[in-house]
């Protein structure tokens, strides 16, 4: 539980935790009441189980999957909004920003940019 506590994650993913630990317990100790598996979890370190360890390393690799995900559709959308800066440079006849210079900005920032020129092709 401390170590849990320790992980500094989300409530519900604690809660979760501690609820997949306590499953797999009941289901090892089908003879252990509920109230020593859960007296058995707060004083036993969690990477001291076995259960615990996995769990630990089941979430971790949860986080590294959807942070994969979300760095993936980052890019993706960072490329498309790449790409219409260039074409509205282009078609304003301006010398289009570095790739490299376009890629630190964020989307948020990168959008703000295609904005501006999107309102200056209005004008033209």
């Amino acid at each position: 539980k401390s170590e849990i506590d320790s992980l500094k994650l989300s409530e519900s993913t604690e809660k979760l935790l501690i609820d997949l630990l306590e499953n797999a317990i009941i289901s090892r100790f089908p003879k252990m009441t509920f109230e020593e598996i859960q007296k058995m979890i707060h004083y036993t370190p969690i990477e001291k189980t076995v259960v615990g360890q996995e769990l630990i390393r089941m979430g971790r690799m949860e986080g590294r999957t959807e942070g994969r995900i979300e760095g993936r559709l980052e890019g993706i959308e960072k490329g498309n909004l790449i790409g219409k800066i260039h074409l509205a440079q282009r078609i304003l006849k301006r010398r289009p920003m570095p790739k490299k210079k376009l890629l630190d900005k964020t989307p948020k920032e990168l959008r703000a940019i295609l904005k501006k020129l999107e309102a200056e092709l209005r004008i033209v």
